[in-house]
């Protein structure tokens, strides 16, 4: 009787976490060799990696990660199936042969299995670029379904570990999973039909849910703060003096440095007749480490945006104190050096102005390159008429002594 009761009990579990299916990842495997073609031994479970940033703001090339532990349940904890409060299921330990033997890091009881979400090239996208918010998957996790020997609720724990990536915020929040195990065929195989992952907090020991059920764990990049700025970096062209030719490009060559295939997006500024900008993004970004020429005539800026404090530049004019033009820069900040004999700025975008503030970020530096050139007042002329006038003066003397002589006779 207690047999025919229970199994009644788990056939109505099985049919209310199909409800949740569409909140959650969905696996479907059985303990030993499947019993009917339909059973998969194994199946898959991932996480959605949301950055939220600026929209025109390239994407962090980082990777983030992610620490998978068992997790020891309170033997009175019991999860709710259905969320009407009507049944729940004891919730029991949860055990690290779930995950790959080849994804399991350390030695026990210090045992985790991880999950990495890289953004690289593909992910990097022009198209992502232009997007406030941008959603990358972690690597997939196959789940191993011989490591259930019976149907139950497991209880894992999942925490992203905390970066280094500059203007990243981590959201390291600790998060629960519970893999829901039960039985999916005739012959009482168990197979795990439903993984959710909770927001958790810990409060005064009492472990409560935040915002229920969650797919994905949020990261902003850029915004939010200032512990995760990131700024602009603005090169300016002017010219000067009664010689200077404001019509002429002068040109620039520029090398952003920061993470590898980090990318930098860039847009050309030109003033107009009615004293605004109107704006021409490159056709190419800048990429970390790679060197790029430009050309700006007076009056036009570059702006460089998605750079974190620690990024670096080197900024030199090809041109400079050459054709009789005296270049002078000025910056925004005292941080940066200039070598006299290239006219190359190099530093960062960083403030750096105190100990406290070393890594915070100005939004907005501007670096503006000057060209004077002005008329230079011609000499040598009186030098060069003096003999002449000479002559002349010595001719009218003569005369007038001559003319003289002859009246006087």
């Amino acid at each position: 009787m207690n047999l025919r009761k229970n199994l009644g009990r788990v056939a109505s579990t099985i049919v209310a976490t199909a409800l949740l299916a569409s909140v959650a990842t969905v696996p479907a495997f059985a303990v030993g060799e499947p019993a009917a073609a339909e059973i998969n031994n194994t199946s898959n479970f991932s996480i959605d990696k949301v950055i939220e940033k600026d929209a025109g703001v390239y994407l962090p090339v980082t990777t983030f990660t992610f620490k998978i532990t068992p997790d020891e349940a309170d033997p009175n904890e019991v999860v709710d199936v259905t969320e009407t409060n009507q049944e729940g299921i004891v919730v029991e330990d949860g055990i690290i042969g779930v995950f790959p033997n080849e994804k399991i890091k350390g030695e026990a009881p210090n045992q985790y299995a991880e999950l990495n979400a890289t953004i690289n090239n593909n992910v990097n996208t022009d198209e992502n670029k232009e997007a406030a918010s941008v959603t990358v998957s972690t690597d997939s996790i196959a789940l191993d379904g011989t490591a259930f020997d019976h149907a139950g609720v497991y209880k894992y724990e999942i925490v992203e570990v905390e970066g280094d990536y500059e203007g990243v915020s981590y959201d390291t929040t600790p998060k629960t999973l519970y893999i829901y195990v039960g039985y999916a065929d005739e012959n009482a195989e168990a197979a795990a039909t439903l993984s959710v992952l909770y927001t958790v907090v810990v409060d005064d020991g009492e472990t409560a849910f935040v915002n229920g059920k969650t797919n994905n764990v949020v990261n902003e990049y850029g915004v939010g703060g200032t512990d995760n700025q990131i700024g602009t970096l603005t090169v300016e062209k002017t010219v000067s003096g009664t010689q200077g030719d404001k019509n002429t490009p002068f040109e620039f060559t520029i090398v952003i440095t920061g993470a590898a295939g980090e990318k930098y997006g860039a847009k050309i500024l030109t003033p107009n007749a009615e004293g605004q900008y109107t704006e021409e993004a490159l056709e190419a970004p800048f990429t970390s480490g790679e060197s790029k020429t430009i050309s700006l005539k007076h009056g036009q800026k570059i702006v460089i945006d998605s750079l974190s404090a620690s990024d670096q530049y080197v900024i030199t004019e090809t041109a400079a104190n050459k054709n009789n033009y005296t270049t002078t820069v000025t910056k925004t900040t005292a941080s940066d050096t200039v070598a006299d004999e290239t006219m190359a700025v190099t530093g960062t975008i960083a403030t750096a102005s105190t100990e406290d503030d070393a890594d915070a970020v100005d939004q907005g530096k501007v670096i503006t390159f000057n060209n004077d050139r002005d008329a230079s007042t011609p000499t040598g002329i009186v030098m060069n008429v003096a003999p002449y006038a000479l002559l002349v003066v010595v001719a009218v003397a003569g005369c007038f002594v001559f003319l003289r002589k002859r009246n006087e006779d």
